[in-house]
């Protein structure tokens, strides 16, 4: 069944982020690249940064503002080159919100 959004394809499964985002690729027997490899200790370490300081700008990524009200929805899209983007299919993630009761 295609998704609801009309959207091609579902893209990657919920919670295949999980070994890139602790550096912990050697948890799966998957046939890893180098670029997966710069990829989980970026994000890894952005984290880290976070948890650190409750800012995960540094290391080479670009600036990632924080979230404001009224602020553009950018989210840091983890790629072979890290970058700011909007998040895809933000539409059904409002699906999320709390509903609004008058």
């Amino acid at each position: 069944m295609p998704p609801p959004d009309k959207v091609a394809g579902y893209g990657v499964f919920h919670t295949a982020e999980l070994p890139y985002t602790w550096d912990n690729l050697h948890t799966r027997g998957w046939p890893w690249q180098p670029a997966d490899r710069r990829l989980a200790e970026a994000m890894a370490d952005a984290w880290a940064r976070f948890i650190r300081a409750g800012d995960p700008n540094g290391g080479g990524l670009p600036h990632w503002p924080a979230l404001a009200a009224g602020a553009e929805h950018a989210v840091m899209r983890f790629g072979d080159v890290p970058a700011l983007a909007e998040p895809a299919r933000l539409a059904a993630l409002h699906l999320l919100d709390p509903p609004v009761i008058d």
